[in-house]
């Protein structure tokens, strides 16, 4: 029986963990303009945040199953692990300021446009590292050139389309990170 970590579990339930934040940023939207205002408001702010922090959490199972691998076959890679925290805190401080107000219209811009300065930077780096980790846990350590790094960018980054060929990618990376944990 080989034993798998919540990293490598995360990883392979990529279906599930893409889909739901894509639902949630939809619908959460349309909800708050055409629909009751008040409470319910401020839970569809609370699931808005999770929609990101969910795609980063899934980002960060993949890159670490990938970065496991990549060590595991002697393999070295710089951690990281701090770039996918970054946009996380960034949207939720900044849907923070949105719950208290600070985006008001009182002419000063609040918390909202000065979180962003920090997530899209970080948001972007964290989707760039995760598929150069990606085809070099699968490439296993081969050089990896730009344009297959920018591919996978790519793909991540219109995920509706690019998981159908991100997905053998990633079971193989999952399956050679359960091969070989004890």
């Amino acid at each position: 029986m080989v034993a798998r970590t919540w990293q490598n579990r995360l990883a392979g339930a990529h279906l599930v963990a893409v889909l739901l934040p894509y639902v949630l940023v939809a619908f959460i939207p349309a909800a708050t303009i055409f629909g009751p205002h008040g409470a319910f408001q401020t839970l569809a702010y609370s699931l808005f945040v999770l929609s990101p922090v969910l795609f980063l959490t899934w980002l960060y199972a993949i890159y670490f199953t990938a970065r496991r691998v990549v060590a595991a076959r002697g393999g070295r890679l710089i951690d990281w692990s701090a770039v996918f925290v970054i946009p996380a805190i960034a949207c939720v401080v900044g849907s923070a300021g949105i719950w208290i107000g600070t985006l008001s219209t009182s002419g000063r811009p609040g918390l909202f446009p000065i979180c962003s300065l920090g997530f899209f930077p970080a948001f972007f780096a964290a989707i760039w590292i995760t598929g150069a980790t990606l085809e070099r846990g699968v490439e296993a350590n081969k050089p990896v050139s730009i344009g297959w790094q920018f591919l996978n960018f790519v793909l991540f980054f219109y995920l509706l389309i690019g998981i159908w060929f991100l997905r053998p990618k990633i079971r193989a990376v999952c399956a050679a990170d359960a091969a070989q944990t004890p």
